[in-house]
């Protein structure tokens, strides 16, 4: 009775588990980290500056006029790049500007219904993060309503 016991423990942990994805990117010195947490119920990000927490559990998300867009999520092939490019200004105390840092895009997929896809852009810089959602063109969603 007792072996039977942990084996359903072991496999209740083991799916769960495999339910949640985590992925993480790093600024370019490595010291400003984003870790994504993609639950079946949630999806959220922390932020850590060296060992110091920054943000711990902020929900992403947003409601169209079909519903939420944050639970029931998985995410799809992740893709990286670093950047590291330099552009000019037109106003400013410097004439050029260096734009670096490390990127990563992770697809953002409903599980149920129209499997519809939003692509989270998130940027690591060595002064701050930055984040952005893509709306790529998919047959399952010609048109939507997004609520504040």
């Amino acid at each position: 009775m007792r072996k039977l016991f942990i084996i359903c423990a072991l496999l209740f942990c083991l799916g769960t588990a495999s339910a949640q994805q985590k992925f993480s990117v790093a600024s370019p010195d490595g010291k400003l980290k984003l870790v994504l947490d993609i639950a079946p119920e949630k999806v959220a990000y922390s932020v850590k500056y060296g060992k110091q927490q920054l943000l711990e559990d902020s929900r992403l998300g947003f409601e169209f006029d079909s519903g939420e867009f944050g639970a029931g999520l998985k995410a799809g092939k992740v893709q990286r790049r670093k950047i590291d490019e330099a552009y000019e200004l037109v106003v400013g105390k410097v004439r050029r500007a260096r734009n670096y840092c490390n990127e990563m895009t992770v697809p953002l997929v409903e599980r149920n219904g129209k499997e519809r896809t939003v692509n989270l852009v998130v940027r690591a810089f060595d002064d701050g993060i930055a984040f952005r959602y893509e709306f790529p063109e998919q047959k399952a969603w010609d048109s939507y309503v997004m609520y504040d």
